[in-house]
């Protein structure tokens, strides 16, 4: 016999909950406290953003936005990129699949950040 379903709490880094739902019950993923380590270390490698970083409608620019010799110039983050990344796609694979597509362009870009 199963046990109960009960709340799982915290584990690798990431928050559970088991809401209830009109079709059963929903689990809810979340690394608030991560997310936010992630945007303390960009402030702190890049410079703080006055204001904070702005909030966007998509994390992700059209193909069209960059043009070839934006994607071959090197970038302003290029001494700490792999950092930065390996933070943001261990929050993705764990939080936040809507953003996956974003972050694994950003991967293959590593080479120009």
């Amino acid at each position: 016999m199963l046990d109960a379903i009960s709340e799982p709490g915290k584990y690798l880094g990431r928050d559970h909950w088991i809401s209830k739902a009109v079709s059963g019950k929903d689990l809810l993923l979340a690394m608030p406290d991560y997310a936010k380590s992630a945007n303390e270390l960009y402030d702190q490698v890049h410079g703080t953003v006055p204001g904070g970083l702005k909030p966007v409608s998509t994390p992700f620019n059209n193909e069209s936005v960059l043009s070839d010799s934006d994607w071959e110039a090197r970038g302003q983050l290029s001494e700490s990129a792999s950092q930065l990344l390996m933070k943001l796609l261990w929050l993705v694979r764990l939080s936040r699949p809507d953003i996956s597509y974003a972050t694994t362009r950003l991967a293959a870009g590593i080479h120009s950040w």
